[in-house]
């Protein structure tokens, strides 16, 4: 597991689990700077997000998205709660192309990518 931090000391997070901690100077951890890391130091080429909307429209303000897939459910709910993107208004807004579409009974994945 790495954790990114600006907190000095970084946290001792011994806990059972092998955890690398990674320390960055106040005021410039952003979601960009652990991804950079990752495949600076470890290799990593691919990350699967599942963060919620508020760190979906970082990612993608950021332009750090390059798939999305998008499950449409056949059901209807209404209220006050949030969209898939969940902060400022993005300007100009993120264009996206329609690459495949699955289908599983009556649930629809819709595979995006940014758009050229």
């Amino acid at each position: 597991m790495q954790v990114y931090t600006e907190a000095d000391p970084a946290p001792d997070l011994a806990r059972g689990a092998q955890v690398d901690v990674h320390r960055v100077a106040p005021g410039t951890l952003s979601t960009a700077v652990a991804l950079e890391h990752l495949y600076a130091e470890r290799g990593v080429r691919s990350v699967l997000c599942e963060g919620g909307p508020t760190l979906l429209r970082e990612l993608v303000a950021a332009g750090l998205v390059d798939d999305i897939v998008l499950t449409v459910a056949p059901l209807l709910v209404a209220g006050d709660g949030r969209s898939i993107l969940h902060g400022p208004v993005l300007d100009p807004p993120a264009r996206l192309t329609l690459r495949a579409v699955l289908r599983a009974e009556d649930h629809l994945f819709l595979h995006y990518v940014p758009a050229a």
